[in-house]
């Protein structure tokens, strides 16, 4: 383990990475966690935050690979899984992202985030009846959630799309 002063820098650099990016200064963000990768390799957020600055700028394949470093420093962290998992729902591997949702829900339950992230995936997959219930666990953790909401009344008019009434599944 690095001495903890480098540490504490490493973490100095991702927090101002983060304000580079709430900014608008997405470059600057990039040395900011690069920076604190350097300072600190072993630092998992370093890490987790490159991957999300690279991920903003398109670079999806290194973007997995900060998320997998992360997360192999810190098995745990349930903020890296739900980050590859985005990744892997961008890239359109859509039963791997389920998988990486329901790895950090995991570590972190009460992550809406990441229930909304799990029923994208499902609904990706077709699961729609599965996607519906994974909104609605993201409302019951925060019942302002737009998105949810957004998203669960999208899944709601596809599970009436998809549903055949009785009157006609009788003839």
């Amino acid at each position: 383990m690095p001495p903890k002063g480098s540490r504490l820098r490493a973490q100095e650099l991702v927090d101002r990475g983060i304000a580079a990016e709430g900014a608008g200064a997405a470059e600057d963000a990039l040395r900011c966690y690069q920076s604190a990768i350097d300072a600190d390799p072993q630092f998992a957020p370093g890490h987790m935050n490159l991957g999300i600055a690279l991920q903003a700028r398109g670079d999806l394949p290194s973007a997995v690979a900060s998320y997998r470093r992360s997360i192999a420093l810190d098995p745990g962290y349930a903020a890296a899984h739900y980050n590859l998992a985005l990744a892997r729902l961008i890239g359109g591997d859509f039963s791997q992202a389920e998988e990486d949702f329901r790895t950090a829900l995991q570590f972190r339950a009460d992550f809406p985030e990441a229930w909304v992230g799990l029923a994208d995936a499902l609904e990706a997959l077709g699961r729609v009846a599965d996607a519906k219930s994974s909104y609605a666990r993201a409302l019951e953790l925060r019942p302002d959630y737009h998105e949810a909401h957004s998203n669960l009344i999208f899944t709601l008019d596809l599970l009436e799309q998809c549903t055949i009434p009785e009157q006609q599944a009788e003839r």
